[in-house]
């Protein structure tokens, strides 16, 4: 097991699929998601509803415990949707944890202010300033999951 512990903060179809390519890879991998019926679901069945293809491995933390989540992690990847960007991030901040690493997978842009994702990070969480890598390209969790190759930047 790689000693690196990575919080990845979104259990949707993207997060539940970087998690599961992240254990795969041998890093110790906690799954936040907001919603706990969601949770539920992932620990029982190790996959999504929705992404059938996917197999989240036994290794892999699903909680709705942001506390637990960011236990012990040193970095984390941002993959909820952008209009929960600022909330996750003011709830990270409660937790205070020491990231050496955030990496956003949020796409878009937030409606009131015109920032981006990473500028809400930044600004929510002090301690990512300069920490910060956004992640982005044309790929699909549905291939991800099955690990049909991509290339992001």
């Amino acid at each position: 097991m790689n000693a690196t512990t990575i919080a990845v903060l979104g259990g949707g179809s993207w997060g539940a699929t970087i998690a599961a390519h992240l254990a795969k890879k041998k890093y110790s991998v906690r799954l936040w998601e907001f919603v706990e019926s969601q949770v539920e679901i992932m620990k029982q069945t190790r996959s999504l509803p929705f992404l059938k293809q996917l197999r989240i491995p036994e290794s892999v933390l699903i909680t709705a415990d942001m506390k637990a989540a960011l236990e012990g992690a040193t970095a984390a990847f941002s993959i909820v949707p952008s209009q929960f960007v600022r909330s996750t991030w003011k709830n990270v901040k409660k937790e205070n944890p020491k990231l050496d690493a955030v990496v956003s997978f949020s796409k878009g842009i937030e409606l009131e202010s015109l920032k981006r994702m990473s500028e809400i990070i930044e600004e929510e969480f002090p301690g990512a300033r300069g920490k910060v890598a956004v992640l982005s390209g044309p790929s699909h969790a549905e291939e991800v999951a099955v690990d049909i190759p991509t290339a992001v930047v």
